[in-house]
Parts: structure tokens; C-alpha cells; sequence
């Protein structure tokens, strides 16, 4: 499965390896499949990348939100 980050430029890339494990672990504790949990991932890493510092306010409804609209093949 390929899963890309969100679109957008890259200001900082600090904590978006923690944001990553951190989402795919909630997703798949929430009970998503996979390919959710995937996308959950990549969305939390390119949202955090976005902001200087790595630490960007998370939330469960903005990662699955991104995650929504991110393709996956």
C-alpha cells in the first residue's frame, strides 16, 4: 500500500515520526482497518511538518479529516 503526506511545503520536520507511530497507534486502538490507520499516519506526519517545532495541535478530527481526503492506492 502507498500512502502519500498531505500536500503542502515542509517547514520543520521535528515530531512528525512521533506524530506518525502516535496516530497509527490511535487509529488501530480505535479499531480502523489498516489502509485507515495508514492514512491516519501520513496525515498526522504531514501536518506536522507544516509547523515549526513538530508540535502542531493533533486532534483526532483534524488527522481524520486529512486523512479522508488523502488517496490511497
Amino acid at each position: 500500500m502507498v500512502v502519500p503526506l498531505a500536500g503542502g511545503p515542509v517547514v520543520d520536520s521535528t515530531g512528525a515520526g512521533d506524530a506518525m507511530v502516535a496516530a497509527l497507534v490511535a487509529a488501530f486502538a480505535g479499531g480502523e482497518e489498516p489502509s485507515v490507520a495508514a492514512a491516519w499516519a501520513a496525515a498526522a506526519a504531514g501536518l506536522t511538518v507544516k509547523h515549526l517545532g513538530g508540535r502542531p495541535a493533533l486532534t483526532r478530527e483534524l488527522v481524520s479529516a486529512t486523512a479522508g481526503a488523502i488517496k490511497r492506492w
